[in-house]
């Protein structure tokens, strides 16, 4: 099971290169989980990549100003318009793409299902996601939403996130939302989170 992120597509046009993870991920009996949703051993996984609204302080418009003008994803990243034009991927096709994301998410949570539901994404869907270091961050926003109205009416046993290359392990209502990410490699071979498990198994019931 694989649910791709914002480095996977930086160097190429998000939807063809998509297209491309789609196929490669079959051949290699792979679940590339892109609003996605699949069952194994009676456990519901619902996948995507999530992105963000940037209303995380309540200025969507100037979160994504400054998004647009820092974040790599803005410089490395093609985006083709429904019209056929490219352009480079920007905040606004971020947050159409979270749009999109999350009417997913709301839909596949909202059938009901008789065993444990996790849900996977690579950006982070609660604030207290967001590490001391990075609070009051005017980036914060392009890395986090706050989804607690959606978690708490649906409640899935758990959720899974990447992106900010961090450890969290903590509950909103029944939902324990989880990370356990390695981060970037550094020069001496070791990685950029030292809370980082390799050998890290969550049990869902």
């Amino acid at each position: 099971m694989y649910v791709p992120g914002n480095h996977e597509f930086y160097g190429t046009e998000f939807k063809s290169n998509l297209a491309k993870g789609v196929k490669a991920a079959a051949l290699a009996d792979v679940d590339l989980l892109f609003r996605r949703t699949v069952i194994i051993n009676g456990a519901r996984f619902i996948g995507c990549i999530l992105w963000t609204d940037y209303r995380l302080y309540g200025t969507p418009k100037p979160s994504m100003v400054y998004a647009g003008e820092t974040l790599n994803d803005h410089r490395l990243i093609r985006y083709r318009e429904e019209s056929g034009h490219y352009s480079r991927f920007m905040p606004w096709h971020a947050a159409a793409e979270h749009r999109l994301d999350l009417t997913f998410v709301r839909h596949e949570l909202a059938i009901p299902h008789s065993g444990p539901t996790v849900v996977v994404t690579h950006h982070a869907p609660h604030p207290d996601s967001i590490e001391s270091r990075y609070q009051g961050s005017p980036l914060t926003p392009a890395f986090t939403s706050d989804l607690s109205n959606i978690i708490e009416e649906f409640q899935p046993a758990l959720w899974i996130h990447g992106h900010d290359h961090g450890s969290h392990d903590y509950r909103v209502g029944r939902t324990r939302v989880f990370a356990n990410q390695a981060g970037y490699p550094n020069l001496h071979g070791d990685r950029e989170n030292q809370g980082f498990n390799p050998r890290c198994v969550v049990e869902v019931a």
